[in-house]
């Protein structure tokens, strides 16, 4: 095996350079990412990771509420207000308001009918009278025209500041906004958790982090984010939490939301959606491109329940290419190709388990790796075989018959043997006269 070591050395190395290459380079992420979508797809298909951490409820501005409406959604403050009442009549464990809070002052507006009600103080004291019960999150978003982030009008922001000294060191103090803003992979879905990294300022946390950080939990902000993890995600209309609210239903408001995380959002057909790699949404059971506020609740899963996956790193890839390297040796036709038909599949496999591990397996790249040395060694050895056989035809041609030398050519007959037991016809002849013609002049 070991003979012509130069041209072993040749063949690992070139397997070694390309396959280093396309680890390097991540030639394979755009095929590692659609493979782990349809793994955590088939995933949730056979059944989730179970997940037990905090109960998660999104109360949604559906379109249905908003045909009801007669302001625009941008004029949401009445109803936004009676909205925190009510949901903190139920004592959840935080309030995320997932919705683009203005940056200017509407207070100029009132209804005809009730002209007393002034836009602006109403959401200010419903957020102060929510806040004095529950910790909130507000919602901000990066501007890619502006280069900042949209801000939140002040009085809103002091209404919502943190007060309890339990929250102290947290990373931005008592400051309850977060960042909304995403980082879509380059196929325009979004997977990776946006940490720090993704945020346009540092030190601005991102929404999910914050909310955790609301009830005292620190967290990492990196990786990717568990679409595996849970059950499909509900919404609760808005409608019904205010029906309750109105009826002093308060036993069925802490069914739908008591001591829950609740996330505030726009369930709409056509606003604030996003590209997910996977179906995750109970009331839309085969849609991708859901509402956002799903991605910031599985974000809020993922790190409840400290499951987010982390990707092997480019070390940990390169050591393996070095090892996948040395398959250049693996001997025989059949085990090359059989190693070649298994290699996705197991490590499709290994991909799968690692997902209850929270490790990113890159299918297509592990592939990729274990499968360029076979390539090499097999062109190798077609090559050497060929020009074995050329060299054969070339020396034998005069010496054996043309069907023999088609034989060992071919493989059927070895050359090498030194004879076997076969059966044979044999057929004795005489030719009247022969002595005579081979001796006639």
């Amino acid at each position: 095996m070991f003979q012509g070591w130069r041209s072993h050395v040749l063949g690992v190395s070139a397997a070694l350079v390309t396959a280093a290459a396309a680890v390097s380079l991540e030639l394979a992420r755009p095929l590692d990412l659609a493979v782990h979508d349809r793994l955590v797809s088939f995933k949730r298909m056979v059944g989730p990771l179970p997940y037990s951490g905090p109960d998660i409820a999104i109360v949604g501005f559906d379109e249905e509420f908003l045909a009801r409406m007669p302001e625009p959604f941008a004029l949401v403050h009445v109803h936004l207000a009676q909205a925190l009442l009510a949901i903190a009549e139920a004592k959840p464990r935080v309030i995320a308001i997932d919705l683009n809070l203005p940056s200017k002052t509407f207070g100029f507006l009132a209804y005809r009918e009730r002209p007393e009600i002034n836009f602006d103080i109403e959401l200010t004291r419903a957020l102060a009278t929510a806040n004095d019960r529950v910790p909130l999150v507000l919602a901000v978003e990066w501007n890619t025209s502006t280069k900042q982030y949209d801000d939140v009008l002040p009085s809103y922001v002091a209404a919502s500041t943190w007060a309890r000294e339990a929250l102290e060191g947290t990373t931005q103090g008592r400051d309850p906004r977060a960042s909304v803003t995403v980082c879509p992979d380059p196929d325009g879905t979004v997977r990776g958790f946006p940490g720090s990294a993704c945020q346009s300022i540092e030190g601005m946390p991102a929404f999910a982090s914050r909310i955790l950080e609301a009830i005292g939990q620190r967290t990492v902000d990196r990786g990717i984010v568990n679409f595996a993890l849970g059950p499909a995600v509900k919404y609760v209309p808005i409608s019904a939490i205010l029906m309750a609210y109105e009826a002093r239903d308060i036993a069925r408001l802490e069914q739908l939301i008591g001591n829950k995380i609740v996330i505030i959002a726009a369930i709409l057909n056509y606003s604030d959606r996003l590209d997910l790699p996977v179906a995750l949404s109970a009331w839309e059971p085969d849609a991708t491109h859901l509402p956002g506020a799903l991605f910031h609740a599985q974000a809020v899963r993922t790190l409840a329940a400290n499951a987010m996956l982390i990707p092997i790193s480019l070390s940990t890839l390169l050591i393996m290419t070095v090892l996948l390297s040395l398959l250049w040796f693996c001997p025989g036709l059949d085990l090359k190709a059989a190693l070649m038909v298994t290699t996705v599949p197991a490590v499709a496999a290994a991909a799968w388990i690692s997902l209850s591990q929270g490790v990113f397996v890159p299918v297509a790249t592990l592939s990729l790796v274990a499968v360029v040395p076979l390539l090499y060694r097999l062109a190798w050895d077609v090559r050497k075989l060929s020009h074995e056989r050329a060299f054969l035809g070339t020396v034998l041609r005069g010496s054996v018959s043309p069907r023999v030398l088609a034989g060992i050519l071919s493989g059927r007959l070895d050359p090498a043997r030194r004879g076997g037991r076969v059966h044979v016809h044999v057929m004795f002849a005489d030719i009247r006269g022969f002595t005579k013609l081979l001796t006639s002049p």
